[in-house]
């Protein structure tokens, strides 16, 4: 019986000991210096405020197209005629969106 005691014994070691060299491992990869490295800075553009269409001009799923910031940047502006999130106006219907690149709203 003490033989098989003195195996228990020698498996609890090499548990601790292969544990303690993990947690040891693991907190000296936690304290590595790493180089610090720059990042760039987002590009924040402030466009002008400009009128693009008069709420009457507006037509419930009807797009109106527009050119907003400027002559080269064609856009549509949809009335949705129920509030989204993101929409403008006093019902909060009305969105806008890039012709060139439909997947980035303007309002």
């Amino acid at each position: 019986m003490k033989r098989c005691d003195q195996k228990v014994d020698i498996g609890r070691r090499w548990f601790l000991s292969g544990a303690g060299v993990a947690v040891a491992g693991a907190a000296a990869a936690s304290v590595v210096p790493r180089k610090a490295q720059a990042a760039a800075p987002l590009a924040r553009v402030a466009y002008p405020a400009n009128r693009l269409a008069s709420i009457n001009d507006l037509k419930t799923n009807a797009p109106l197209d527009v050119a907003y910031p400027d002559a080269d940047a064609p856009g549509v502006l949809l009335k949705l005629g129920a509030k989204v999130s993101g929409g403008v106006g006093p019902d909060g219907d009305i969105v806008g969106f890039s012709t060139t690149c439909p997947h980035k709203g303007f309002l």
